[in-house]
């Protein structure tokens, strides 16, 4: 409903907007949809619209529900989100939806520590030789545009050849990420491993909140599968660069 709401145009998103000022929205996977294995929808969407609650699927470990896990990070994980300003007051193109956020960020992954290996090629038996991963990193901003309510925007480094310990990717110029409404989208970040001929397998990822991001040099906390940091993954992170513009 919501993907047909955002692509039908601005007044009916807009409409949205201003029903749940007023009413509470709850939005549920749709169990019509044609989603193998039972994965999740973009709660992006839902939220941009100003919906108060999202519910997923939590035994589907995908890119959605790294994006909720990242939302509740605003707040150290305890408890609620506050609705942005702008889905309380404003509406989409008003002038109180043009929050004092920054809307043109520029990206830079310099190096990596202590990636692990996929949990598919670390329960290798004993004595079987574990080649070690190539990572690259994909950076995929997840905005609540009316022009892009589907796919994300999407970089992608280059791998660097079998090293997980201190991988250097010194990108020169980064990925510069244009966000439409900052209150509300988020970067993904996933490490994925180039080593193997069949598939890139998932190493780790973390979802950020433009509006918790800051300039300079950043360290970046990754997660694994199950959104934990235990075991090989306690140390894992990567060094970005950030620079942001009004």
């Amino acid at each position: 409903v919501n993907c047909y709401i955002a692509k039908s145009g601005k007044e009916d998103w807009n409409s949205w907007v201003q029903f749940n000022k007023t009413h509470l929205s709850r939005i549920f996977p749709s169990k019509y949809a044609s989603r193998p294995s039972s994965n999740n929808h973009n709660p992006i969407l839902p939220w941009a619209m100003g919906c108060q609650m999202v519910s997923m699927n939590f035994h589907a470990f995908d890119e959605h529900l790294f994006l909720n896990d990242g939302r509740f990070r605003e707040n150290g994980s305890c408890g609620y989100v506050r609705k942005p300003d702008a889905l309380i007051r404003g509406g989409v193109g008003s002038p109180q939806d043009e929050i004092a956020l920054p809307r043109k960020w520029t990206i830079e992954v310099l190096s990596g520590y202590c990636l692990p290996r996929p949990e598919r090629r670390a329960a290798k038996k004993v004595g079987v030789k574990r080649e070690t991963i190539s990572p690259r990193v994909r950076l995929s901003l997840y905005d609540g545009d009316l022009n892009a309510v589907s796919l994300p925007t999407v970089h992608e480094t280059h791998a660097v050849q079998g090293n997980g310990l201190n991988p250097v990717w010194k990108e020169n110029a980064g990925e510069t990420f244009i966000v439409f409404s900052p209150a509300v989208a988020i970067l993904l970040i996933t490490v994925l491993d180039s080593a193997s001929t069949e598939s890139d397998d998932f190493v780790a990822a973390a979802a950020v909140p433009i509006s918790c991001l800051r300039e300079g040099y950043r360290r970046v906390s990754l997660f694994d599968a199950s959104h934990t940091r235990n075991g090989a993954y306690r140390f894992a992170s990567l060094l970005v660069k950030v620079n942001r513009e009004y």
